[in-house]
């Protein structure tokens, strides 16, 4: 009777634990979304949009990552360079393109 009381009380501090980090990673992802709105000169719900299903994005609310140890300017700093990643292929793409249509 004890040792099922105890896994509840386990049970229950992990989902609790688990419900600060998703608030904890909603807050980080709110002041990485103010300071790429103010470098990127984007509109906040688009930046929020392509941000949520970034890379990057997904992997702040992977835990085992621990990315949300890291500050929203590591994090800003990490998805832009995710953004200048996906840049330089699709030019890569659309030289590949314009060489075979010539």
């Amino acid at each position: 009777m004890k040792n099922a009381r105890k896994e509840r009380i386990l049970e229950k501090d992990f989902i609790l634990q688990r419900r600060e980090n998703r608030q904890s990673v909603d807050m980080l992802i709110t002041m990485v979304v103010e300071e790429l709105t103010e470098e990127l000169r984007k509109d906040p719900k688009e930046v929020l949009s392509d941000f949520c299903v970034s890379k990057t994005g997904k992997a702040l609310y992977d835990e085992s990552t621990k990315l949300w140890w890291n500050g929203p300017s590591y994090i800003a700093d990490m998805y832009k360079e995710e953004l200048n990643a996906n840049k330089l292929k699709e030019d890569a793409s659309w030289s590949e393109v314009v060489k075979a249509s010539c």
